[in-house]
């Protein structure tokens, strides 16, 4: 949940409805350069062997993992998430990440 002002907004617990963390828009500028650097680093990433993308997708699953309490407890205050299924979100996509390292060089043939 959150709140906005031509400034910013603020995420709000929806349980409770406490703030919990207030944000400053970007400036257009600002969102021009972040959609750059993105663009320049898809730009890199697709240019890395299959099998180096792999190891690394294969790490974003295992972070999750490794952070799941964190991120399940954060799922939770922003969102109103239950625990159990901020856990069953976790568990999909570090399956995601699993799948996708062993199987992607086989996907676009």
């Amino acid at each position: 949940m959150e709140t906005m002002t031509k400034d910013g907004f603020t995420t709000i617990n929806p349980a409770n409805a406490n703030e919990i963390k207030g944000y400053e828009l970007m400036t257009q500028e600002e969102a021009d350069q972040a959609v750059k650097k993105c663009h320049e680093a898809f730009l890199k990433w697709r240019h890395r062997p299959m099998e180096e993308r792999g190891k690394i997708i294969k790490k974003i699953g295992s972070v999750l993992q490794e952070r799941k309490k964190e991120f399940t407890a954060l799922m939770t205050e922003e969102m109103g998430k239950l625990l159990k299924h901020g856990e069953q979100e976790i568990e999909l996509c570090s399956g995601i990440c699993e799948y996708t390292a062993g199987n992607g060089l086989n996907l676009g043939q």
